[in-house]
C-alpha cells in the first residue's frame, strides 16, 4: 500500500503583462508586501505574440516575470488569484490610464517538472 503524502512546497512566481512600463516596476512594491521579497525577475521584454490583449491593453504591451523568495504550499494559488484579480480591478477602477486594462497578473508556480500559470 502506498502512503499518501502531502505536496512538496513550490516556487511562488507573477507573470505581467501591462502596456504601461511604470507599472511594471510599481506592481512589485504592492506584490512583495503581500507575497514576500522578490528574490528574481525577468528583464523586460515586448509580448507581441499574440493580438488578444490589444484591444484592453493597447499596442505595445510589455511582459515580465517574478519569483519570490518564500516557497508555498501549491493548494495556495486560487487565494492568490483571487487577490491578484482584485488588485488588478484597483488599477482598472483608479482611472489614471487610457486602457481598459491597465495591468495583468497570472500567479503561478514552479516545480523541477513543470510551470502552472493561473490564467482566467
Amino acid at each position: 500500500m502506498s502512503e499518501i503524502s502531502c505536496p512538496k512546497p513550490v516556487k511562488l512566481i507573477i507573470g505581467i503583462l501591462s502596456g504601461i512600463k511604470i507599472l511594471l516596476k510599481d506592481i512589485e512594491v504592492l506584490l512583495e508586501s503581500h507575497l514576500g521579497k522578490i528574490d528574481l525577475k525577468s528583464e523586460i521584454f515586448t509580448f507581441d505574440f499574440t493580438d488578444y490583449y490589444k484591444r484592453e491593453m493597447g499596442l505595445n504591451i510589455l511582459r515580465k516575470f517574478l519569483c519570490f523568495k518564500k516557497l508555498i504550499d501549491p493548494e495556495e494559488i486560487p487565494s492568490i488569484k483571487i487577490w491578484t484579480n482584485k488588485l488588478e480591478d484597483e488599477f482598472k477602477k483608479d482611472g489614471k490610464f487610457n486602457v481598459i486594462r491597465p495591468i495583468n497578473l497570472d500567479p503561478g508556480y514552479l516545480t523541477q517538472s513543470k510551470l502552472i500559470l493561473a490564467s482566467t
